[in-house]
């Protein structure tokens, strides 16, 4: 899923701690209690908008309740020397909620053909995660 909601500010002590925290992507698969998964989580730079690799967006991933995880992350793209800011939460029905100009916003992303056919054959076979 791409992750294009965040702004851009100066580097800031935020900033160099959630650079010192691990990798958003060592932090997943986030797993709900409904039995709901989001396996990847991709973002990109504010600027260039190409994808961030995913050791470069680190901070942390927290889950206040069972049905929703809270993403407090920044990014850097090594192309445009610029960091990005991620402030979200993910909620265990695939719905995002973060900030846009200002503004808390809801959107949606739908799972990919092959986090589609992977459940698929899951479920036919009876395998758990």
């Amino acid at each position: 899923m791409r992750m294009h909601h965040h702004y851009m500010i100066p580097v800031s002590e935020r900033h160099v701690a959630l650079f010192g925290m691990p990798s958003i992507k060592s932090q997943l698969p986030l797993m709900f209690a409904n039995g709901g998964k989001i396996g990847r989580l991709n973002f990109s730079c504010v600027r260039c908008r190409e994808t961030l690799p995913g050791e470069n967006v680190r901070g942390q991933i927290s889950l206040p309740t069972d049905k929703t995880a809270v993403i407090n992350a920044a990014g850097i793209c090594h192309e445009c020397k610029v960091v990005s800011s991620f402030f979200m939460r993910v909620h265990d029905d695939r719905r995002f909620s973060g900030l846009r100009d200002g503004q808390w916003v809801t959107w949606t992303e739908r799972e990919s053909v092959v986090e589609r056919l992977g459940r698929f054959i899951k479920s036919a076979f009876g395998l758990k995660d």
